[in-house]
């Protein structure tokens, strides 16, 4: 499971884009969905933004734990679950 390293408190959108601009040149980070430039990882943080609560979190990237691939299956195929 991730563990969240930090998260940033943004006004907006736009806020969120500039800063994830940011960390991903500085940190070269790869968006996860080539059409989300605000969900970007590599293979130690993971970068994205939390609209609900206006936040740009980062976190440790679990991409290829097993809980990590649980919620993707889950995501794409709700109907089996």
């Amino acid at each position: 499971m991730a563990e969240i390293i930090k998260e940033i408190l943004v006004r907006n959108k736009e806020e969120a884009i500039n800063l994830t601009d940011q960390l991903t040149e500085k940190y070269q980070l790869i968006p996860t969905d080539p059409d989300n430039s605000l969900d970007v990882s590599n293979e130690k943080i993971h970068v994205f933004y939390d609209a609900d609560k206006s936040r740009v979190v980062v976190e440790t990237n679990d991409a290829h734990s097993v809980g990590e691939y649980l919620k993707e299956l889950i995501a794409d195929f709700p109907v089996f679950f």
